[in-house]
């Protein structure tokens, strides 16, 4: 970082400071976040924008690997404003001419409804609108893991930050995937619909369980999760865990997925109710031992076949923190064909959540099975 003479030697070390972090950032391939701190010593410094190329270089290549390639030539020909003749200025030109020319319109929004209205994009959309309709709290923390990175697979990614662009007040979007690759084409996907959602997705690539507890913890609450990561049950019911434990009172979480998976390589287990083959046992449970009359003393009313009977089974998981904290909610289960998803939440939204779907363009497609007892519980005050 050169020409930077005209300013103090505090702004200068934040400055150079600024550009070390838009670099790495760039390096780990996080094109969005790099941009932004580019955009950044532009605006505050442009005088060393008008000296040199380097900020605009740097840009363009932010710019043309998140698919924004009309600015990208923009920021190249800047370069070439202070520099016609820079090798690297005019290769990159060549680059991003071509690629603007070979770039597909599979994504283009004018297609995005007509293609897209499957059972999994529709059960988001009247998910979320359940939950910014019940919500008290004025603020929309969203988070998911598993982004969009193929365009026939319900664009939850998009759909998402599309919701959170539109809410008002306090909002954060957070998407989560183990696979760099599958980040990189999720950007260019939203790219190619809607530029302007990037600014809406903090993307963070990692390992789901080791990086949700920090995310959630600095969320406080979340009001709507989608999952929809690898499908490994005991990673997908640890990553239910933690977010039904910052679920905000009238929040839902999305399982994609619900229905048999074969054994795969990865793999090679059943897997009979898909990525929620163990969160389903766990809401059952929970569900049987907050209705049951085994802690009330009302045991008699089952007859002499269970009166005497202890459930080693049931002991055990009366006494387990999780299914405790899970007694609150309910479930219901949304399928169209062999594709299933599990929706969960409080009573109340999970209401709101069934009103919306009853009118929504899938309703004669798709089987509502909500989760047993709801009903039974309702009746009876005392539960």
């Amino acid at each position: 970082m050169n020409n930077l003479s005209e300013i103090g030697t505090g702004a200068k070390d934040r400055i150079v400071g600024l550009y070390s972090q838009a670099r790495q950032l760039a390096i780990g391939r996080d094109y969005a976040q790099a941009l932004e701190l580019y955009d950044r010593i532009a605006a505050e410094v442009p005088q060393l924008v008008s000296k040199t190329h380097r900020i605009n270089y740097e840009r363009a290549l932010c710019l043309k690997a998140l698919g924004r390639t009309d600015e990208a030539e923009k920021a190249i020909r800047s370069c070439l404003d202070i520099n016609p003749n820079d090798t690297e200025s005019l290769r990159l030109l060549r680059e991003v001419r071509s690629s603007k020319q070979q770039r597909p319109q599979t994504y283009v929004p004018g297609i995005i409804g007509k293609r897209q209205l499957g059972i999994r994009a529709v059960v988001i959309d009247m998910a979320m609108e359940a939950v910014l309709q019940c919500s008290t709290s004025g603020q929309f923390n969203a988070l998911e893991v598993g982004c969009m990175f193929k365009g026939n697979e319900g664009l939850s990614t998009y759909r998402i930050a599309d919701f959170v662009s539109r809410c008002n007040g306090i909002k954060q979007f957070v998407s989560i995937d183990y696979e760099p690759e599958h980040i990189s084409a999720c950007k260019n996907m939203l790219c190619e619909i809607d530029a302007r959602l990037l600014s809406e997705v903090q993307f963070v690539c990692g390992y789901s369980l080791a990086k949700l507890a920090p995310i959630l913890e600095k969320m406080g609450m979340v009001d709507f999760v989608v999952l929809d990561g690898g499908a490994e049950p005991a990673c997908c019911l640890g990553e239910f865990e933690l977010a039904a434990s910052r679920l905000a009172d009238n929040g839902l979480v999305v399982v994609d997925d619900l229905q048999d998976m074969k054994p795969t390589p990865a793999y090679p287990y059943p897997r009979p109710f898909g990525k929620a083959t163990l969160i389903l046992p766990c809401l059952v449970t929970a569900e049987y031992l907050k209705i049951s009359n085994l802690k009330t003393g009302k045991r008699e009313s089952y007859g002499p076949a269970i009166k005497d009977f202890d459930s080693e089974f049931v002991a055990h998981s009366s006494h387990c923190k999780l299914l405790g904290s899970l007694g609150e909610l309910r479930y219901t289960i949304v399928s169209e064909g062999n594709h299933k998803l599990l929706v969960v939440g409080r009573s109340g939204v999970l209401g709101s959540f069934h009103e919306r779907l009853a009118v929504s363009p899938i309703s004669s497609r798709v089987a509502v099975i909500p989760s047993c007892t709801t009903q039974w519980v309702q009746d009876r005050s005392y539960l």
